[in-house]
């Protein structure tokens, strides 16, 4: 229900903040796809690339120790388990079944959707299609933090998050040639120290995958995201091997789970393997 004094609610500042958000996450891969989609992101699932933002800022041009000392934005795109946890989240129990339903369509048609050369994303992607988190950091360890389903978040904390995603769209639609030059051109030297002033800090961003069993690998991927990769799956076939073994010692857990939990274990470990193959291979 809107104000009676005409000011937003803080759950309409939530959605103006996700609507910046997913235009950061548009704008952003719209320019990476400019000259034609890597090769590294070819058929892979749109639901598993997120966007990850940072803004660091130096301490010569931090005012105070009051200053923030770097922001971070993750924005991802919706997931149906995101829907199943609106339930456990206050202000969105009691979200109407149509709704929820249209949530569960929004999730449904981005999981069905690969990346490829001439993907419109904007189309794919509406404003309820991401699920977005800002966290600012302060030197006493003190943070500011929103996200699409956080629970009572503060005016200041999405004001703040805002703010950055706003930055992040304006750094995304910088001409290249403003972003890469040579120090020895003074005039572009002075622009971005300007530049860099205006800004309040240094931000950049890029694109990555979620590490999850299942992943479709192309050997197009680069050597730290293929160790991560297979690190990622080899901890997490660990712990589900040491689940398998005390399950089947206990005796007491029924056989769906316990079928259920070697799915999950043969899935890991086919996802290390193929990691490991192609690292091999470079």
């Amino acid at each position: 229900m809107p104000r009676r004094d005409g000011f937003p609610t803080n759950r309409e500042m939530v959605v103006e903040f996700n609507d910046l958000s997913r235009t950061a996450y548009v704008d952003a891969f719209q320019r990476l796809a400019e000259d034609g989609l890597p090769d590294a992101f070819q058929d892979k699932p749109l639901g598993l690339m997120y966007l990850d933002a940072a803004k660091r800022i130096p301490s010569f041009m931090r005012l105070d120790d009051s200053a923030v000392v770097d922001e971070r934005l993750t924005v991802t795109p919706l997931d149906k388990l995101d829907v199943d946890d609106m339930e456990y989240t206050l202000g969105f129990k009691d979200t109407p079944d149509d709704v929820r339903q249209h949530y569960y369509d929004v999730a449904r048609r981005i999981g069905e959707t690969t990346l490829h050369g001439g993907l419109d994303i904007a189309a794919v992607l509406p404003g309820e299609g991401v699920v977005a988190d800002y966290t600012a950091r302060y030197p006493s360890g003190r943070t500011r933090h929103i996200a699409t389903f956080k629970e009572k978040p503060s005016k200041p904390s999405i004001a703040a998050g805002k703010y950055f995603a706003e930055q992040v769209i304006k750094e995304a639609n910088r001409p290249f040639e403003d972003t890469h030059f040579d120090l020895a051109d003074f005039e572009k030297a002075i622009a971005a120290m300007k530049h860099l002033a205006d800004q309040g800090g240094i931000i950049s961003h890029s694109f990555s995958f979620l590490k999850v069993p299942g992943l479709p690998l192309n050997g197009h991927e680069s050597k730290a995201f293929l160790n991560a990769y297979a690190n990622a799956m080899f901890d997490r076939s660990m712990i589900l091997a040491a689940r398998l073994d005390k399950m089947s010692g206990l005796g007491i857990y029924p056989e769906a789970i316990i079928e259920g939990t070697q799915t999950q274990y043969d899935q890991a470990n086919r996802s290390y393997q193929r990691a490991q193959e192609l690292l091999d291979k470079q």
